[in-house]
């Protein structure tokens, strides 16, 4: 199978008739049609159901639709991908992190990343560690860096940074004899 496949059997998909999706597709009808016979062939299915009047899709088709779809969007984005490697174009790369460690962490952080990337553009976005979760899970961060505890099941998480919080005191206050 090739994207040719996928593009055909979409066209037919959004056209509900091979004459139209013919049409975009600059082919003759006859061809389409032999086209997707030897394809349902090769695959065992039968992708549409066809009448004089009506095509429609099959089940077997409305996954092979749905797989297309995602599949030609994946090709896209990798000949996108590819070409932004021959361009003198800055990447972005979306960094999301806790108002705390965005104060006392993140200049060593970011002068690294520019130093060894110096073609992404990095956008800081700064919140409360289930804000920042949420952004990740909605692909509006790539990733963050931000304390426990862990608001999210879906967010995986690596520990990189053990801090040691200490407890300060006046000597000359005197400390209930508890502490």
């Amino acid at each position: 199978m090739n994207s040719k496949d996928l593009e055909y059997v979409l066209a037919i998909s959004r056209t509900k008739n091979f004459s139209k999706a013919a049409e975009l597709l600059f082919i003759s009808q006859p061809a389409l049609s032999q086209y997707i016979t030897r394809l349902e062939q090769h695959l065992g299915v039968q992708l549409f159901f066809r009448s004089r009047l009506q095509v429609a899709l099959t089940p077997a088709g409305t996954t092979f639709v749905n797989h297309a779809v995602a599949i030609l969007n994946q090709i896209q984005a990798l000949e996108q991908s590819m070409r932004n490697f021959n361009q003198d174009k800055k990447y972005e790369l979306s960094f999301g992190v806790s108002q705390f460690y965005g104060k006392h962490v993140l200049s060593p952080i970011i002068d690294g990343l520019h130093e060894k990337m110096p073609k992404y553009k990095i956008n800081i976005i700064d919140g409360e560690s289930h804000f920042l979760e949420e952004q990740i899970i909605m692909q509006k961060l790539d990733f963050g860096i931000f304390p426990e505890p862990i608001y999210n099941k879906d967010v995986n998480f690596s520990p990189i940074y053990d801090e040691q919080i200490l407890f300060a005191f006046n000597e000359k206050i005197p400390l209930p004899k508890n502490c």
